[in-house]
């Protein structure tokens, strides 16, 4: 989730005021009911790292079809398992974002009246802001996975499956493009010379990542519409 600002609540509204369910547990409807709540959690971030999990399964299918037309190719077969270790480490990560995200709705909790209080409370509402980017930060390197094992499987695949490649890669862009964006809303309270702001230059390839999403897209595309 991205970060919010003090007019906006973040108090827990909804109907179900309790811990959040992990999102791998959860089904479609239920997490997409949670989603339109008026409740800090699930939002931005758990949508880029469930964007991560779709492209992954994405992958692991096209690679389980490649596989079973080249079943001595053993770069298929890992491409498989590796979409299948990216895919867990999204949802584990869409997890991740709501409680890390709980963490600032609680640091927007605190009293802002009083000695020091107001200091207080802006203090903790950085360093929780700061903790929910790590979840992100993490959404980006899974989409650079993803968007790696995609371009490498796509000479290998069946012109029938290029376009669930194609999809994968773009809800692996979905993925970087949001993760990217909610890292930088939790940072931009930091002061510049802040050891937490380097987070920010792990992003600094994104823009590569996604012209590369794009690009696979488009190569698809062209073979469809040609």
């Amino acid at each position: 989730m991205g970060a919010e600002n003090d007019t906006v609540g973040l108090a827990r509204t909804g109907p179900d005021q309790g811990a959040d369910p992990k999102v791998r547990d959860e089904n479609v409807a239920a997490f997409l009911l949670r989603l339109a709540a008026r409740t800090p959690t699930p939002a931005g971030g758990a949508v880029a790292a469930l964007n991560a999990a779709q492209a992954a399964s994405l992958v692991g299918m096209v690679a389980r079809y490649a596989d079973a037309s080249s079943p001595e190719d053993g770069e298929v077969q890992e491409a498989a398992a590796r979409a299948d270790r990216l895919r867990e480490r999204a949802l584990d990560l869409a997890t991740e974002d709501g409680e890390a995200f709980a963490s600032v709705a609680d640091a927007y909790a605190l009293p802002s009246e009083g000695a020091g209080a107001a200091e207080r409370r802006g203090s903790a509402i950085r360093d929780a802001l700061a903790r929910a980017a790590l979840p992100q930060a993490a959404v980006v390197t899974v989409a650079h996975g993803l968007v790696e094992l995609a371009g490498l499987l796509l000479p290998t695949v069946s012109a029938s499956m290029q376009p669930d490649l194609a999809a994968a890669s773009n809800a692996a862009y979905a993925a970087a493009s949001t993760a990217r964006l909610n890292v930088e809303a939790n940072l931009r309270g930091l002061d510049d010379d802040d050891d937490r702001r380097a987070v920010l230059r792990g992003l600094g390839d994104v823009d590569e990542l996604l012209r590369r999403a794009s690009e696979l897209h488009e190569t698809v595309r062209r073979g469809v519409v040609a």
